[in-house]
């Protein structure tokens, strides 16, 4: 066992470590702590892979805490599936403020999706009342953030 405390140091531990890391990097969804360097690394790796798509940010799943990755605070979630109970529309912005780690998660509905203006921009309004509520974590993904990089 390469992986014992007193093998750790050792160049087979290290190779079978590298293999490990490699590994996980050739799969098609990883699901791992980015607490972990090594979960990290092969994230970066599996980027190289997708030069079609430009990026793999959607193909990984961390099992860490919220407060494990830095700024996670400042990311908003978008409302994929409605909740009719829970109030949320499809485009509605909340903020995750805790995993249950059974598939749900508490958050607040923070910005109300008011459609799109005429330059097709997401047209969204500040929730006055902000109550919290418990929904299944697939209702949402991590809002992405769209820029023009129009030089004119």
């Amino acid at each position: 066992m390469s992986a014992g405390v007193e093998n750790r140091r050792s160049m087979d531990s290290m190779s079978n470590a590298f293999t490990d890391t490699l590994a996980l990097s050739e799969t098609d969804f990883l699901v791992c702590t980015f607490s972990s360097n090594m979960c990290r690394l092969a994230y970066e790796l599996m980027q190289t892979r997708h030069e079609k798509l430009g990026d793999a940010s959607q193909l990984v799943k961390s099992l860490d805490n919220l407060h494990h990755s830095e700024d996670f605070s400042k990311v908003k979630f978008e409302v994929l599936i409605p909740d009719l109970r829970a109030g949320l529309n499809y485009g509605d912005l909340v903020n995750l403020y805790k995993n249950h780690w059974n598939g749900s998660s508490s958050n607040i509905l923070m910005w109300r999706n008011d459609g799109r203006s005429g330059d097709g921009q997401q047209k969204l309004s500040s929730v006055k009342q902000r109550n919290s509520f418990d929904v299944p974590a697939y209702k949402f993904r991590p809002e992405l953030k769209i820029t023009n990089f129009s030089w004119l």
